[in-house]
């Protein structure tokens, strides 16, 4: 006799969450509160309420509207109450999700493709399209490492 192969189950989306006006690279759940972040090529990272009780979307917008705003990466703090982003402009700015404040910009040069908080929050490592890896302390601002060479 044979086995009747299961179908998958059809997954409903619950809410469509409009704003971004370009293409959304990456999402990413609040760790500690319920929010969404999402981050996108209109130079916009938002960051999304998921609970009814929470007023409007928190919108973080690169201070240069120009051509190198796109958005390309994001984390999350493991306390859930600062946003790293990544920008093809090689910076990595850091926002309280509280209010939408930039706190603190850290100088890249090239694109950054990838940034993540370490467990404690102390430092932020990010990588770029160079192939370079730089950690910075979060709360000095100063780069602690930069490793551009990998070994095959």
């Amino acid at each position: 006799h044979q086995q009747q192969q299961q179908q998958p189950a059809e997954i409903q989306s619950v809410h469509n969450l409009d704003g971004h006006s370009a293409i959304v690279f990456s999402t990413l759940w609040n760790p500690v509160h319920s929010r969404l972040a999402s981050c996108a090529g209109d130079g916009t990272a938002r960051i999304w309420p998921t609970e009814s009780s929470e007023q409007s979307v928190n919108v973080l917008l690169h201070p240069d509207r120009s051509d190198s705003t796109d958005v390309l990466t994001i984390a999350w703090s493991p306390d859930g109450d600062f946003l790293a982003t990544g920008y093809v402009d090689g910076n990595v700015r850091v926002w309280a999700t509280s209010n939408g404040e930039l706190k603190v910009r850290l100088q890249g040069t090239h694109p950054i493709t990838a940034v993540k908080f370490s467990g404690d929050g102390k430092y932020i490592a990010a990588a770029d399209v160079a192939g370079a890896v730089s950690v910075w302390d979060t709360h000095s601002q100063e780069q602690l490492f930069c490793e551009a060479e990998h070994d095959g």
